[in-house]
């Protein structure tokens, strides 16, 4: 089990991840850990329960879908429209061409 890490306790986060486009994708996704670790006080928040802490950009198990993410998991369990913006308010905030 992953202790909680406090992010304050890190010398500095990973550099930004960028996940490859998808065929239908408008575009890839850079993410950035300083952007939510300024939301967040433990890695733990993530790489608990969703993201694995060895495999840059990979979940704890399967794969990164669009229809998984769209059905509420991975991103989608804190980028839910409460926690933060949902995944599907503007599919630009993340997608970059």
């Amino acid at each position: 089990r992953l202790p909680a890490i406090p992010v304050a306790s890190l010398s500095h986060l990973p550099d930004p991840w960028e996940f490859p486009q998808g065929e239908s994708s408008p575009g890839p996704v850079t993410f950035d850990h300083g952007t939510h670790a300024a939301v967040s006080d433990s890695c733990a928040t993530c790489h608990r329960a969703t993201w694995s802490l060895r495999r840059t950009g990979a979940p704890l198990a399967g794969e990164v879908t669009y229809d998984r993410i769209h059905a509420g998991d991975l991103c989608a369990s804190c980028h839910d429209g409460a926690q933060a913006f949902a995944v599907d308010d503007d599919c630009t905030f993340c997608h970059r061409p």
